[in-house]
């Protein structure tokens, strides 16, 4: 099926616009879909450093969010998952939320409030 080659280049150029003195000295982005991948590797590992290449390990301080970002697209792709889902389905500890408008408990509103 292949990748489409507009799209290609804007994802280099987002990847690219994120490489700076005022941003990461440098990344490594990679998008896939099936046997099909594209991989930039942009800037470089430190200031004033080697350049990024497609193998550069990277530190990273927490795994958390990744991993759960990952498995969670692959549920929202599976179509086990929506995005737009409410989240007291599959966390009942967050179903029926209210939002405290004042101190007092009797002025909270449910969650999300209804549009008028």
């Amino acid at each position: 099926m292949g990748f489409n080659t507009d799209g290609l280049e804007r994802f280099g150029a987002v990847a690219a616009s994120h490489v700076g003195e005022d941003k990461v000295p440098g990344l490594v982005a990679l998008v896939a879909s099936g046997d099909d991948v594209h991989v930039e590797a942009l800037g470089t590992l430190a200031v004033g450093g080697r350049p990024v290449e497609r193998t550069s390990l990277f530190r990273i301080a927490s795994m958390t969010r990744p991993v759960t970002a990952a498995a969670t697209l692959a549920l929202v792709r599976e179509g086990l998952l929506g995005l737009d889902e409410p989240a007291g389905r599959l966390l009942p500890e967050l179903a029926d939320r209210r939002v405290l408008r004042r101190m007092e408990a009797r002025s909270a509103i449910p969650f999300p409030p209804k549009l008028r």
